[in-house]
């Protein structure tokens, strides 16, 4: 630490200790008239520049005067000089720091170094970090802690942070400032999830399995015609007992968004390709393999173009929300609400009643009767794969991998999901990936990061193709071709988990390219239009 009292005194904090040494200037051979400080240096030095030439005689010039062989000058009370053969050895004493302030030093006549005055030496004075406080002076360190000189002794008092090593509670989300002390909770976005067969985790927590193989209503706001609907289409083609998210549909004012296998995306039915915008209704971008649709009023829709879907929807709609996500109320205890607002016992019992569009457009019969429920669900714990190799992947839950998250949120149902993916789980495919996500992105939106479970699992998850590198806390603001240097105040956002092309390159057409090669892939358009 460099001291802003002398710019020659360098600090050292160690083990509680402070250590301070001065560093000690060379002589200059110019005159004292020639001898100039430059800013933010510590010794001075010598202004313009002559030629080189050499005594006769052996003799030693310094500052404008010749001396022999053998001579010794003094030049100030500090230094002493002498010549030898041409060659001149000068001795400075290096002066000690002082514990008083510069309107208590003293410098006698005749001596080198300056001392403390005797109320100097009364003044209990404190060092700390290069700087010099007097007593019962207070200052602040950082943001979190206060410190106060007195009788000679620095005592730092920090201000305590309930939230600085745990998580918030449920339905809260972390958020930290530069220019606050401690990190603090506030009411968090409403996020509802549909992962595997599919497996649905509503606003508020709850979290269901339910293979209707129709079409329903996700998430929608209540009773308002200028609100959103989200709407799942199940397919059950390929079994008697399960489904899968075959396709999404987003309704809105002025913009019908489908959302189909492999990424396919028609607005207003028109095919388009991320990124996609409509000016004040709507932004489409790619996120890695999956495509974000947002909108100004904060809705925002996920989907990995097989079966993984986020649902997000602002603090603002609370209680107005319905569907099979739930009306975000942060009750978990009446999740399984119908659409004529009854509470039922089960999920298959709500989610029937959100079924929408005609019969004909399920791939498979749907029954009300609760008996036929209960058989079918009897069956699927017949799997075609082996207990221990479902065990075995699913079994990554509970290993030290998310330990960290483990007291957050609870494994069981994930765990009970993951098992049932892979009762009816393809060779080809990795059944248990999407329940490992899904877990994972739930302990991130409570500040607890899992980093190392792709690794560990084999899985890609929303993983990042053509040079960018995925972040769970990746800024919000990422930097493309039309533009390449988003706004800076962009980035005091929450940040999201996803895809980031690193600096300095930028995303264009799902791929990070130098930002050079932005004009040469715009004069390729150009050339083929």
């Amino acid at each position: 630490i460099v001291s802003r009292v002398d710019p020659c005194v360098r600090c050292k904090c160690s083990r509680g200790s402070l250590s301070c040494e001065k560093k000690a200037c060379p002589v200059l051979s110019c005159p004292p008239a020639k001898q100039v400080s430059l800013p933010d240096t510590c010794c001075k030095s010598c202004q313009g520049s002559r030629e080189l030439i050499p005594p006769p005689g052996g003799r030693c010039f310094l500052n404008g005067h010749l001396y022999t062989t053998g001579v010794e000058r003094t030049l100030d009370p500090c230094t002493t000089c002498a010549c030898h053969q041409g060659y001149i050895t000068c001795q400075r004493a290096t002066c000690p720091v002082l514990n008083c302030s510069h309107e208590y030093q003293i410098l006698q006549e005749n001596e080198c170094c300056p001392t403390c005055s005797a109320a100097g030496q009364l003044e209990s004075a404190c060092h700390m970090h290069g700087m010099l406080h007097k007593d019962g002076e207070e200052w602040k360190r950082d943001q979190c802690t206060s410190c106060t000189c007195s009788n000679g002794a620095v005592s730092c008092h920090t201000l305590p942070c309930e939230y600085f090593n745990k998580p918030c509670p449920p339905g809260y989300r972390r958020v930290e400032s530069e220019y606050e002390c401690c990190p603090r909770c506030e009411v968090a976005p409403g996020v509802c999830v549909v992962f595997g067969d599919p497996h649905y985790r509503t606003f508020d927590g709850l979290l269901f399995n339910f293979q209707g193989a129709c079409k329903y209503t996700l998430a929608e706001t209540c009773r308002n015609k200028n609100g959103f609907k989200l709407s799942v289409n199940n397919d059950g083609r390929r079994s008697n007992t399960f489904s899968w998210t075959k396709s999404l549909t987003l309704k809105m004012p002025r913009a019908k968004v489908k959302l189909c296998q492999k990424l396919r995306t028609k607005i207003n039915g028109r095919i388009v390709k991320a990124p996609y915008e409509m000016p004040g209704i709507l932004n489409m971008t790619q996120e890695g393999q999956a495509i974000a649709i947002t909108t100004p009023k904060g809705i925002r829709v996920l989907w990995d173009g097989i079966s993984y879907v986020e649902v997000e929807v602002p603090v603002e709609m609370r209680n107005r929300m319905c569907g099979l996500c739930g009306n975000f109320n942060n009750d978990v205890a009446d999740d399984l609400t119908t659409k004529g607002g009854s509470l039922v016992d089960t999920p298959y019992q709500m989610a029937l009643s959100w079924s929408t569009g005609r019969v004909r457009q399920c791939s498979r019969k749907m029954n009300n009767d609760l008996n036929v429920t209960n058989s079918r669900r009897t069956q699927r714990l017949t799997c075609p794969v082996s207990a221990d190799q479902a065990f075995s992947k699913c079994g990554l839950l509970n290993s030290t991998v998310f330990q960290a998250c483990h007291s957050i949120v609870s494994i069981d149902k994930f765990y009970e999901s993951c098992v049932l993916d892979m009762c009816e789980c393809r060779s080809t495919r990795r059944c248990e990936c999407d329940t490992l996500q899904a877990y994972a992105r739930q302990c991130q939106r409570l500040g607890v990061p899992i980093l190392e479970w792709r690794k560990h699992s084999k899985c890609g998850g929303l993983e990042c193709p053509h040079g960018a590198e995925y972040m769970e806390c990746a800024p919000p603001c990422r930097a493309t071709c039309r533009n390449p240097t988003p706004n800076p105040r962009c980035y005091t956002q929450r940040c999201r988990a996803g895809c980031y092309c690193p600096p300095p390159t930028v995303l264009h057409r799902g791929a990070c390219i130098p930002v050079e090669k932005c004009r040469k892939s715009k004069k390729k358009m150009k050339k083929s239009l």
